[in-house]
Formats: structure tokens, C-alpha cells, sequence
């Protein structure tokens, strides 16, 4: 696991009944306005309490399986036998997570852990950019107005942040009926501000890591060779 990894994986583990996914924790990390973290002169993030990120303050999942038991104590109790049910199915989640918070930790990916695992929503991307980015807007000025460099540990986690939010509100907007949809057109989406957050969003990776303009470049080179070659052989055997 390397250093991002590490600190999501304290963070599930501390507060579990707030964050059960990567993207969870790094929606809140970069996203969320006020929260605790800031930048610091060399590029790192630091806690405002000065703790070490990747140390869990606590293991909530001890306490998992009686927080429903708790939330009946302050209303009126459910019956017996459903108190009994949530709390087996709650005991059963913190286990899972136990045995898998490594794996849970360090991917993006929902897909092969539904339903266990949350899938990024379009509402907790909304709420991503109406905060108008927090670490990420601040890592955003930073960059453009001083000499100022992200710590390479970093770079993982806020390029699949971006890339994350950045599906979200594309699937959750554009309009697929376009016989040649095209991402950079206004009128090929439902809703012309979600394409400038898409824009905006989409900016991001070049500004913060200029390398990865070339990146980039040597990516879609690439991609074009397979496409042709793929072209070329599908030809190949028409012709046959």
C-alpha cells in the first residue's frame, strides 16, 4: 500500500460509520471546505491537529454493530426480533470490512464490491464542486501565482479524484442521443453548467502536473496506433 492508501485506510478504519469507500474519503479530503487539512510549503498535506494521517484515532468497527442498537435508545424501540436482524447484518458488514479494508482502501472501483461498497453518486460529486474544490481550488491558485510543487504522493489520489468526479457528472448529463457526441460542445449536454464544472474539472490534471501534458500526448498516440491497427485488421478481413 503506498502513503494514500495508508491514510485511507485510517480514515475508514476511525470513523467507518462516515466513509466506507476510497472515493468517500477523497471526495471529503480535496472537496469538503474546512475540514481539517491544508496544504503545507513543500507540498504536502497536514492535519490542523498535527496528527499523522495514515494512524487510525480510534477502531470504529468495534462499535459498528451497536450503532443501531444505540439510535433505538433515543426513540421508540423497533421489535426485538428487527434490533437482532440490523445488528447481525451490521456485525457482518464491520466484518467484512475487517477482512478487505486493504483492498477497500487503495481502489476506486465500487464495481466488484456492490453492494457492500458504495459507487460514487452525482450528488456527492455536486457537493465536490459546490464547494468549489477546498484543497483542490486552494492546490489550483497555489500553482498558477507561486512556485509551488504538489508532493509526488499525492499525484495518485487527486488525479483519480478528478477523474472520478469528472465521470460522475459526465454519465449523469450528457446527452447519450447525440449521434456524434461530442464532450467539449455545450449543446450536446442536459445542462450547460455541469459542462463547464467538466471543463473546469477537466483542466485540473495539466495545471496541477504540467507533465502530464506530454503524458497525455504520448497516451492518445498510442491509443490512435491501436485504433488503426484494430481499423486495419477489421478491413483486413472484409477484404477476405
Amino acid at each position: 500500500m503506498d502513503y494514500s492508501d495508508r491514510v485511507v485506510k485510517a480514515a475508514i478504519t476511525s470513523y467507518f460509520t462516515l466513509f466506507q469507500s476510497r472515493w468517500q474519503y477523497l471526495y471529503y479530503l480535496f472537496g469538503c471546505l474546512g475540514n481539517g487539512y491544508e496544504w503545507t510549503e513543500n507540498g504536502d498535506i497536514a492535519a490542523h491537529d498535527g496528527r499523522d494521517m495514515t494512524v487510525p484515532t480510534r477502531n470504529s468497527f468495534d462499535d459498528f454493530s451497536d450503532q443501531y442498537q444505540k439510535m433505538m435508545d433515543m426513540n421508540s424501540p423497533p421489535p426485538v426480533e428487527e434490533i437482532a436482524a440490523v445488528s447481525f447484518l451490521n456485525t457482518q458488514m464491520a466484518e467484512f470490512y475487517r477482512l478487505h479494508i486493504d483492498y477497500i482502501a487503495s481502489t476506486m472501483s465500487c464495481v466488484h464490491l456492490t453492494p457492500f461498497v458504495p459507487s460514487p453518486t452525482f450528488e456527492a460529486a455536486k457537493n465536490f464542486y459546490l464547494g468549489q474544490y477546498g484543497l483542490l481550488s486552494t492546490a489550483m491558485v497555489l500553482k498558477t501565482t507561486t512556485p509551488w510543487t504538489i508532493d509526488p504522493k499525492w499525484k495518485r489520489p487527486i488525479l483519480e479524484t478528478i477523474f472520478s468526479v469528472k465521470g460522475v457528472i459526465f454519465r449523469s448529463n450528457a446527452n447519450y442521443n447525440c449521434a456524434d457526441f461530442d464532450v467539449n460542445n455545450p449543446d450536446h449536454w442536459f445542462d450547460v453548467k455541469e459542462f463547464e464544472r467538466y471543463q473546469t474539472l477537466a483542466k485540473m490534471p495539466h495545471v496541477l502536473f504540467p507533465e502530464e501534458v506530454e503524458n497525455d500526448r504520448k497516451r492518445a498516440e498510442i491509443v490512435a496506433k491501436v485504433i488503426g491497427k484494430l481499423k486495419e485488421e477489421m478491413q483486413s478481413k472484409k477484404e477476405s
